[in-house]
């Protein structure tokens, strides 16, 4: 029989969590929406796809309105066949990846799940979470639109929480937990993040191996492995029509075999200078990575300087927000975001390595405080891990 008194502190739980989210993005729910230039612009790429739809005709499989076309399984794919759909979209509350209320409250509610597999109490698990969701980061992210980017990460604690608890011989409980976190995850289409997740679970793989050595327990580190990779397939799977026409596409893009190539300027093309790289370029690949030194904001915000555009956001009543202003309106349409990306970097309040940001991976003072404490007071293991 169903101990209603049992759920009923995460009931309550959720219930928190849902008036944080929604209270701390209040205007989202009376209609008004961020003005997200990745949505925006993923939105012009879909409009020959969507105009099509809206006469009645199948999704066709091909736009000329993206480079010199190219397939729209890139851009705008129909996923009615796949089961986890149904999950994901009860899971952020039938409102889409965009809203920021809804995927803040989602980004909670997952962490939740992960401390309530990690044995804490209830109370933590609900401090721990919304710390979670109003990261600054997650702020800057809904702001440029990176919503698979959020959605993704949303649900990396469900896919660590399964392997937590699967080593810890909860199989049954950690292998679903595992396969439908990393279904959600392969949903939420961003293959970096998901990439990053793998990492993770590595280097804990790496962990628990050394702790079955020193504890003779070899066969319950076999057994946990077994189920982690096999439902970490399950969930792959699922979603095997996206990974497979993006690593089909991937073969024909800049991300593939190069068939041609430009020498060096001033230099005569040659058989040495013009022989084709495959892949990206280590500096295109690395561009937007967080410079090393950039690590300590999340500790101090504004230890790079903050936002690039800092400078004119700080007094919209300036004269330089006026004159910026004054500019935009002149620019067309097309070209804004790129006058406005010309303007944050040449504003000069970031000067980390980035080309430019919205914002900095602050977490705090005081969640680097109790990290700390934790690294000391906490006696599970998993904290060698965690540092």
């Amino acid at each position: 029989m169903l101990n209603f008194n049992k759920w009923l502190p995460h009931i309550g739980a959720v219930l928190i969590m849902m008036l944080v989210a929604f209270s701390y993005y209040a205007p989202s729910l009376g209609g008004k929406v961020l003005s997200q230039s990745d949505n925006i612009q993923s939105r012009g790429a879909q409009t020959e796809i969507r105009a099509a739809i809206e006469k009645g005709e199948e999704l066709p499989l091909w736009t000329n309105s993206m480079f010199s076309g190219m397939p729209t399984y890139q851009i705008l794919m129909s996923r009615k066949s796949n089961l986890i759909i149904p999950i994901h979209n009860t899971l952020l509350l039938w409102q889409g990846l965009i809203p920021p209320h809804t995927a803040t409250f989602l980004l909670m509610t997952m962490m939740y799940i992960l401390m309530m597999a990690l044995g804490l109490d209830w109370k933590i698990g609900v401090v721990a979470s919304v710390v979670c969701g109003l990261a600054t980061n997650n702020v800057v992210l809904f702001e440029a639109g990176h919503s698979t980017k959020i959605i993704t990460t949303a649900y990396l604690p469900l896919a660590i929480g399964g392997v937590i608890l699967a080593f810890r011989g909860k199989l049954l409980l950690g292998g679903v937990l595992l396969a439908v976190g990393m279904a959600l995850q392969m949903l939420g289409n961003h293959v970096q993040m998901t990439f990053y997740t793998v990492i993770l679970l590595m280097v804990l793989g790496l962990f628990e191996l050394v702790w079955a050595i020193k504890d003779k327990e070899l066969a319950r580190f076999g057994k946990a492995v077994g189920v982690i990779l096999v439902c970490s397939v399950i969930g792959v799977l699922t979603n095997t029509s996206t990974l497979w026409t993006t690593w089909e596409y991937t073969q024909e893009t800049q991300r593939g075999k190069k068939e041609l190539t430009l020498p060096a300027p001033g230099q005569v093309a040659t058989a040495t200078n013009t022989k084709p790289k495959d892949g990206l370029d280590k500096d295109y690949i690395f561009n937007w990575s967080y410079g090393i030194d950039e690590t300590m904001n999340l500790l101090i915000p504004n230890y790079k300087g903050g936002t690039s555009y800092e400078y004119f956001a700080a007094d919209p009543t300036s004269a330089s927000n006026l004159a910026v202003r004054n500019l935009m309106s002149r620019v067309e349409p097309n070209q804004q975001q790129q006058v406005q990306q010309q303007l944050y970097i040449g504003t000069k309040h970031y000067w980390g390595e980035q080309p430019f940001t919205s914002g900095p991976v602050y977490m705090g003072a005081v969640v680097l405080l109790l990290f700390a404490l934790g690294a000391f007071v906490v006696q599970d293991r998993i904290k060698w891990w965690l540092l």
